[in-house]
């Protein structure tokens, strides 16, 4: 707001035309601070504007209606090659456009001015563009139309998307070369990609799949909770297996389906994010699993017909000895003897199968028959506990073994034991290992009633870390002796025990001693 005045040395009203005079003289006034305020706008938006451009990361240009360059921002020059000086000016035809491209960009102008119609205006396009170097590569651009004072120009924000094609082609070199089925699916359902598997394994050729929604590939009855579980994935994406636990099929272009099992991986892209689906036709496998339950189930039928005769025989000989400690040990060298067929049995077959799942089916045979003649169950007592007293279970387990294997009259125990408090996983492999180095030692240190020492120490480290020695006074293990390359079952458990355990193991013998040291954490206290 202003104010304009004027005073007179004799008091007289105004007059018409004085009062005119000073309404155009401040409407002049009034004009001429609108048009600074204006001026001083534009010029400020204009350096906002600059600045903009000067700073964007995409190019920036500007052409007119005939198609000539009037702005060219510093990112056009490092994408194109062409400085502002040199571009602006020049038509775009003679600068970025490839040859190819020269007649359709003319023509669309053409149409443009003719109709007020641009069928790539206002939408995000790829394409390749012109160095000044003559290469070309990929690029992506929008085209917005602007009209400055009746006048219409075109802006153009390009982005080189070199690096983006490159990490695509690598995506799609990794996923056609991959041994599975490969497809990789947008949020929307649509299928964005697919390999040479996929096609083979759904009898599809890729260009009836891309674009299309996936759950054409999913059998019709489980179609409708497909969409629900997509979103579930792109709500929370993890790598992880697709319905774990449950049988999973797939539709095939012939209608016929196909056992499969498929895992999910989230990929991010500039597009978004996206799922790929790695499917694997698991036919071969299924009738494999149906075979297994049939054979497991004659091995069961077997092994029943094995029970009963121990059976006729154990009643047999109740009939016929009188001693009972006579009675029950040839019984138990016979159901050893028969179970030990067993499981060699299974184990000569399980050891043609790779398949870990049907490996572990042959493995819980073998477990059901085993836990018949191992005596070691003892060791789980304990297993609803979350500490175990570790001096009271190595006392224990020293025990059972050493009347098992050795008698009070010509073994030794000693016990040297710290009280210690552990885990059940730190617990179990200790108490193995354990059964193991007592076990040789009790069965081979002292032979044709040898007297000796069996000593077992526990002892807890102020650093934290335990060791376990188990050493006998005892024939040795001979001067050729390996821990490494002992070849024998016990040294394998041995070794491979102590390696679950992470734990340090060292062996020592000689002048009529043999050691063995187990230095460990426990486990819990290791992975924190």
């Amino acid at each position: 707001m202003g104010i304009i005045s004027t005073y007179s040395n004799q008091p007289r009203p105004p007059e018409l035309r004085q009062v005119q005079i000073l309404d155009l003289l401040a409407r002049q006034a009034a004009d001429f601070i609108e048009r600074c305020r204006t001026d001083e706008m534009l010029r400020q938006n204009e350096q906002r504007m600059r600045i903009i451009l000067d700073t964007a990361l995409d190019a920036v240009i500007t052409i007119d209606g005939q198609g000539r360059i009037v702005s060219w921002n510093p990112q056009a020059e490092k994408t194109f090659g062409w400085s502002p000086a040199e571009a602006v000016g020049k038509k775009l035809t003679d600068t970025i456009i490839p040859p190819h491209f020269r007649e359709p960009h003319d023509r669309g102008l053409r149409r443009y001015f003719e109709t007020g119609f641009g069928p790539l205006l206002n939408k995000r396009l790829e394409m390749t563009a012109l160095h000044r170097d003559g290469r070309e590569f990929p690029v992506e651009l929008a085209i917005a139309p602007v009209v400055v004072e009746d006048e219409v120009y075109f802006s153009a924000f390009v982005r080189d998307i070199t690096e983006r094609k490159r990490a695509e082609e690598r995506l799609r070199l990794v996923v056609e070369a991959a041994p599975n089925a490969m497809i990789m699916v947008g949020p929307d359902g649509c299928i964005a990609m697919v390999n040479a598997q996929a096609e083979k394994l759904f009898g599809y050729e890729r260009t009836e799949l891309v674009g299309k929604v996936m759950d054409m590939l999913v059998p019709e009855r489980f179609r409708a909770r497909h969409p629900g579980m997509r979103h579930g994935f792109f709500a929370e994406p993890q790598t992880r297996p697709m319905g774990a636990g449950r049988d999973l099929y797939g539709r095939r272009k012939d209608g016929s389906e196909v056992a499969i099992e498929v895992g999910l991986s989230p990929i991010q892209t500039e597009e978004g994010p996206f799922v790929l689906a790695s499917i694997v036709d698991i036919t071969e496998r299924k009738r494999a699993e149906e075979r297994l339950l049939r054979f497991n189930a004659e091995l069961e039928s077997r092994v029943e017909e094995h029970t009963a005769e121990l059976t006729e025989t154990a009643a047999h000989l109740r009939t016929t000895l009188r001693e009972r400690e006579v009675l029950l040990q040839e019984v138990h060298h016979r159901v050893k003897n028969n179970l030990q067929i067993v499981a060699s049995l299974l184990s000569l077959q399980s050891s043609s199968i790779r398949d870990p799942q049907m490996a572990a089916h042959f493995q819980e045979s073998q477990g059901r028959i085993r836990s018949m003649a191992l005596i070691h169950e003892k060791l789980y007592r304990s297993e609803s506990l979350a500490r175990v007293d570790l001096a009271d279970y190595v006392k224990s387990l020293a025990g059972i073994l050493l009347r098992t294997y050795a008698t009070a009259a010509n073994v030794d125990l000693q016990l040297r034991l710290d009280p210690v408090f552990v885990s059940i996983d730190t617990a179990v492999p200790v108490g193995l290992l354990l059964n193991e180095l007592l076990t040789n030692a009790l069965k081979y240190a002292f032979p044709k009633g040898r007297k000796g020492c069996l000593l077992v120490e526990l002892e807890a480290k102020p650093d934290g870390q335990y060791v376990v020695r188990v050493e006998d006074d005892g024939v040795g293990l001979g001067p050729d002796f390996q821990l490494e390359q002992a070849n024998t079952l016990g040294m394998r458990l041995v070794r491979m025990l102590a390696k679950q355990l992470d734990a340090e193991l060292s062996f020592r013998s000689g002048s009529g001693h043999t050691t063995f040291d187990i230095r460990f954490l426990e486990l819990a206290a290791k992975s924190a």
